[in-house]
């Protein structure tokens, strides 16, 4: 087994996603036309289980409008989204070291979930905002990498 085995997104199959939850405070009287900005924060966590050979990534949000309005509190959001994905080869991807438990993870399986998670994710809370004070709301476009950094603080 080499970690160095390469990576192809066709062995990578998403064969089961969930919203977990799902919030929105869209307040009585708030009026979407003073909605001057959106705050996001976002993460995201990888579990690797390597006796099923799959891989789990949650997604969670949170989404607060601002805005020019001084009599109605803010609009607000939450989502938490998981996915499982299927790695055909994941024993070429990844090691399991015996002695200690400890993964060794081919350093583009991890940025290749985050990435098929995150865009998803995009499409999904894009359809779900749909009608709320968050239609203009777009999960802005990163880098896998910034993800998985977040991840590790």
């Amino acid at each position: 087994m080499s970690i160095n085995e390469e990576l192809r997104p066709e062995n990578i199959e998403i064969i089961h996603y969930r919203i977990e939850s799902g919030s929105l405070n869209n307040p009585d009287g708030f009026d979407d036309a003073t909605v001057t900005a959106f705050v996001s924060d976002s993460a995201l966590e990888l579990g690797f289980i390597p006796i099923e050979q799959i891989v789990r990534c949650d997604f969670k949000v949170k989404l607060k409008t601002n805005s020019e309005q001084l009599k109605t509190e803010e609009a607000t959001a939450g989502f938490h989204i998981y996915f499982i994905f299927k790695i055909k080869n994941f024993n070429e991807l990844v090691q399991v070291n015996e002695e200690n438990n400890n993964l060794k993870v081919h350093p583009w399986l991890s940025q290749s979930v985050a990435s098929m998670t995150y865009s998803t994710c995009r499409g999904i809370l894009l359809t779900r905002l749909q009608g709320t004070a968050f239609a203009n709301f777009y999960l802005p476009a990163i880098a896998p990498a910034t993800l998985l950094e977040s991840n590790q603080k």
